[in-house]
């Protein structure tokens, strides 16, 4: 992905962001009779629980006392045996590190290539099919696209509040379906799905491939499948009022095409890049309240940014974070529940 973005935007959290009221809702609407969805049964004690109107056979992980997983330290190996018309993967989160950015005390700011950053188009690993005559599928795990955040999208509010048509081009270029009435801690594995069609012969197993290079983990918390085939290992739904638009596949599997396109329109919506900077953004003066040197850069767009910078950080110290009486320092404003608030607080100083 071709983008530059702007230094203070890759230190805020992306949690302040990611987040909506009704993102992909679970609204019922075309239902229509459903007899050939199966679930394959993977851990225990699995229960039947609803991603919008798609069911699954699932359970927390920390809550298995038994898996049919093959678990190694980078893969997991989930037996299938089927042949599918449409194959519906539940959960689609980096289980384990679900945040965009480590906080403060963590921050290697020298370091390239770090593990606990997640944002749009980062890779946390791969989900291969492997059919039974030897041959694979593999469909990458794209933020974004493919996987998504949980309890940072589901804390806050914008940017969707303020700007609703945004809501209407994120859902257009997810991959995902989520179900916003699954935004609790203990229902993470019931947030969303992916609805994959794989190629016409027998499926012998998935594969989730973990990123090594990314904190956490992907989870695949359940497997629903459409198939007129029904194997032992299999649990049927008979009878389901399932959503037209749910039973519809998103990717093919072997034909799953460039998605930079649609990567590049999400970060456009959550991050500020170079080309969305103003040209010319008026100069902020010192509030005359406040004691302090003046200092004005030159050189263009950039300088008047660095001088309202020098403006919004020094007020801000001021007026929110030192107190004279006490002589103490506040690493963020008073009263401010996420740093990410302070420095967006500072942002909108600078560019409005």
């Amino acid at each position: 992905m071709k983008k530059c973005y702007t230094f203070i935007m890759c230190l805020v959290s992306i949690s302040f962001y990611f987040v909506t009221n009704n993102c992909c809702s679970a609204e019922k609407q075309n239902l229509v009779d459903v007899n050939n969805f199966v679930a394959i049964s993977i851990d225990e004690p699995a229960e039947k629980v609803y991603c919008r109107t798609v069911p699954f056979l699932s359970v927390l992980p920390e809550k298995r006392t038994g898996t049919k997983r093959i678990i190694t330290p980078q893969s997991e190996t989930i037996p299938v045996n089927i042949k599918a018309k449409t194959v519906y993967l539940l959960g689609m989160i980096n289980d384990g590190w679900d945040q965009g950015v480590a906080f403060w005390p963590e921050h290697p700011e020298l370091v390239m290539d770090r593990q606990d950053q997640l944002y749009v188009g980062v890779k946390i690993g791969d989900v291969i099919i492997r059919y039974a005559d030897g041959s694979s599928d593999s469909v990458p795990l794209i933020m974004g696209q493919t996987a998504w955040f949980h309890n940072w999208w589901s804390e806050f509010t914008e940017p969707f509040n303020s700007r609703p048509e945004l809501l209407e081009q994120w859902n257009k270029h997810s991959k995902l379906r989520e179900d916003r009435s699954k935004i609790l801690p203990e229902t993470r594995n019931q947030r969303y799905f992916l609805a994959i069609k794989p190629q016409a012969k027998m499926i012998e197993s998935l594969i989730v491939q973990d990123n090594p290079m990314v904190r956490g983990r992907p989870l695949v918390a359940g497997i629903t499948v459409s198939t007129n085939s029904l194997v032992g290992s299999c649990v049927a739904f008979a009878n389901e009022k399932i959503d037209s638009d749910d039973i519809a596949s998103a990717i093919v599997s072997n034909d799953m095409g460039d998605w930079s396109a649609d990567i590049n329109a999400m970060a456009d919506i959550l991050y500020t890049s170079d080309k969305q900077l103003p040209i010319s953004p008026p100069l902020l003066q010192m509030p005359k309240d406040i004691n302090a040197a003046s200092i004005t850069f030159s050189g263009g767009q950039y300088a008047k940014m660095l001088s309202n910078i020098w403006v919004a950080n020094l007020t801000q110290i001021a007026k929110y974070k030192f107190d004279p009486n006490t002589g103490f320092f506040g690493e963020s404003q008073v009263g401010c529940p996420s740093y990410s608030l302070s420095i967006t607080h500072n942002l909108q100083l600078i560019l409005y």
